[in-house]
């Protein structure tokens, strides 16, 4: 079964008429789309992760391109789709690396394989996953009857079968991230396909693989709530977009935080007189994003201020004497 009725073209209403009512029905549309996500949530992410990660490729050529297409058709439950752009992808590979090699290109991936491997720019192992890949690929092209008759849990199989073999295939691509970090850090943070929290994210993970650095809290806390003593490095009251302070944890030396102020914290910070350069006693909170990460800081209270003005470059002699 196949039905469309998803648009109405209003033409028997006035033009200014039917923008307003086509309008109002992709609205409506946007909000099915998103509905059929939101339902189908937790099954998309658990097919993200059954792809597997090879890491960074500089390349900006159409075989990627495909492969991220391919991705995103797999976590869809698209497997015919997936099938056939691997299938694709792997031919514009195959070419990219005969041109990449000044060999003169042949019809058929067949013959293109053998070439490859003749000419040592491939392993066994890649010429044996190309093929592989060659033939489920032609398979599900001409839509043969073996092909017709697998059920749907069969074709996720060979999707992702697709996908791994691919991957394998692209993974001498990889940059080392250990001695590429910066240089794959600046690009894709300079990348227009992530998103900030994407880039985040990922940068999360990268930290992690290269400096062995784990930038999250623990998945069974929430909330993250110190007391301690502060030293004020900024106040900034006076703006009227947002108003924020900046805090050093004498006791846990380290990152500055920078703390949220509301309205009325606004006010009573210039109330108590409170300046840069002043210590504060105080309990500040965070909550846990769902990446494991505090968002922004609050103060919850003040409960007391040392007035005497410390300079920065004094604060960590100052925390030495204060430990004596």
């Amino acid at each position: 079964m196949y039905i469309d009725y998803l648009k109405n073209d209003y033409s028997d209403r006035p033009e200014k008429e039917r923008i307003n009512y086509v309008n109002r029905d992709k609205k409506h549309l946007g909000g099915l789309i998103q509905e059929r996500i939101a339902n189908d949530i937790d099954n998309i992410v658990e097919r993200w992760y059954e792809l597997d990660d090879i890491g960074y490729i500089a390349e900006n050529e159409k075989f990627l391109y495909l492969l991220k297409e391919a991705e995103q058709l797999y976590t869809f439950a698209y497997y015919t789709g997936t099938i056939s752009i691997v299938g694709i992808a792997s031919e514009e590979y195959c070419r990219f690396l005969m041109n990449s090699k000044s060999i003169e290109d042949v019809d058929r991936q067949i013959d293109r394989i053998n070439k490859l491997k003749e000419m040592q720019v491939i392993t066994d192992v890649q010429k044996d996953n190309f093929h592989k890949i060659r033939k489920i690929r032609n398979d599900c092209m001409h839509y043969n009857t073996s092909f017709k008759e697998l059920t749907h849990s069969q074709l996720k199989e060979y999707a992702l079968k697709m996908l791994r073999l691919y991957k394998a295939c692209l993974e001498s691509l990889s940059e080392d991230i250990h001695s590429n970090y910066e240089n794959i850090e600046i690009n894709i943070l300079a990348s227009r396909e992530l998103t900030f929290r994407d880039f985040i994210y990922r940068s999360r993970n990268i930290e992690k693989k290269v400096n062995n650095i784990d930038l999250q809290i623990d998945p069974g806390i929430n909330n993250l709530v110190f007391t301690s003593r502060y030293y004020v490095a900024e106040i900034d009251t006076e703006t009227s977009r947002f108003k924020e302070m900046t805090l050093v944890d004498m006791e846990r030396l380290g990152l500055p935080v920078i703390i949220d102020l509301t309205l009325p914290q606004a006010d009573r910070i210039k109330e108590l007189g409170i300046k840069q350069g002043n210590v504060i006693v105080a309990t500040v909170l965070s909550t846990i994003t769902t990446m494991g990460q505090s968002e922004e800081w609050h103060l919850v209270n003040i409960q007391d201020i040392y007035r005497g003005v410390i300079g920065l470059n004094e604060l960590e002699h100052f925390v030495q004497v204060l430990k004596r």
